[in-house]
């Protein structure tokens, strides 16, 4: 048993990859492996190395690079079976591109609340749980922007066009280029889970997992230089283009500024082997599908509605109060359904590929 320990020892510290641990922990491990009073954490991260599936070979263009998150989480469950969850996590995304800004990072911060109740009838338990979710992401500065050979800024040496704050110029005579943009994100959900399980744990458990949820996402942005109506800075021709199509083609690119809504059904089916009284296998397979409303479209851009996911992973029970896990995750279309707010009209590209991440965490239970 020492090699799963020293095998989740090595995945944890070295890196930390994308991850949100709590459906997984509900859905696959049985009520025996379970306590009243359970604190999670667990570290992830996406990169290269860890891009099992060639993910980011399928971009000539702008593509992540990492990709890393932190988890806590703390769940205490009454006589009655009644149970209250809470979930935190901050994640951090880098991306990268050849042309300026060669490099975006964005950081955000997720809270998830929950409420479930189990029903028992004699073959099975079913399980019912009402969660909500809220996630906002830290504002996004970017400087310049590059459209072919035209780069407009900003404040990089590289701009061709610039636009001062007058504002501090006037009164202390300094000159300060503003951004091309500042970008911030938000995002509210609720759902409703409904997890079928068998009532006796032996050692081989099938159960299966129902969810609906709804995600609304609202992304804004501030631009001086794209809004502006000055005839003589829209006017100007660089390389026989006039730097008002540039702006209108660079705005008309970004995601919208309206609210609008994921719909998101999801099943799952589950399985947990057990080889030992210490360690378990388990897989899952979820099939997802997303519905939007009041969502512009972009009619350059093909928009992705499915995604197929597997996971395949293992408990390793360390000590009575002590659990370690780690699974290996796999989706046919990127994270949709799974991140709303990382979907929109201008990153849905992103979305046409396979993708690949691994999870470690550890439970402790009391």
């Amino acid at each position: 048993m020492k090699i799963f320990y020293i095998i989740f020892i090595s995945l944890l510290f070295p890196n930390n990859i994308w991850s949100s641990n709590v459906s997984f922990l509900n859905d696959l491990l049985p009520a025996s492996y379970r306590g009243t009073f359970e604190l999670a954490v667990s570290e992830a991260k996406f990169d290269d190395r860890l891009d099992v599936l060639g993910y980011m070979d399928n971009f000539s263009g702008s593509k992540p690079k990492v990709a890393s998150i932190s988890e806590f989480s703390a769940s205490y469950q009454f006589k009655n079976g009644l149970k209250f969850t809470l979930e935190q996590n901050n994640s951090h995304a880098e991306v990268i591109r050849p042309s300026i800004p060669k490099f975006i990072e964005t950081d955000a911060e997720t809270d998830f609340y929950s409420i479930s109740y189990p029903f028992s009838t004699e073959s099975r338990v079913y399980e019912i749980e009402f969660f909500s979710t809220e996630t906002v992401q830290d504002p996004t500065t970017i400087d310049c922007y590059e459209f072919g050979t035209t780069v407009i800024g900003g404040s990089c040496a590289e701009a061709d066009v610039k636009l001062i704050n007058s504002s501090i110029y006037q009164a202390t005579g300094e000159r300060i280029y503003l951004p091309v943009l500042e970008t911030t994100g938000s995002s509210e959900g609720s759902g409703l889970n409904l997890r079928i399980k068998n009532k006796i744990n032996d050692s081989f458990n099938i159960s299966h997992t129902i969810s609906v949820s709804r995600e609304e996402i609202a992304l804004a942005y501030n631009s001086t230089i794209l809004n502006t109506t000055d005839s003589f800075l829209r006017g100007i021709k660089i390389n026989g283009v006039a730097t008002g199509d540039l702006l209108d083609q660079f705005k008309n690119d970004l995601p919208q500024q309206t609210p609008w809504t994921e719909n998101i059904f999801k099943y799952s089916f589950n399985s947990t082997y057990s080889l030992s009284k210490r360690l378990a296998l388990s897989g899952r397979f979820t099939f997802l599908k997303v519905s939007r409303d009041d969502y512009l479209e972009n009619p350059n851009k093909e928009d992705f509605n499915s995604n197929l996911l597997i996971d395949l992973g293992f408990f390793f029970e360390l000590q009575k109060n002590v659990l370690f896990y780690s699974r290996l995750s796999l989706s046919s279309q990127y994270l949709l359904g799974i991140t709303p707010i990382s979907y929109n009209r201008r990153t849905n590209h992103l979305f046409d590929h396979p993708y690949g991440q691994l999870y470690v965490g550890t439970l402790i239970k009391f």
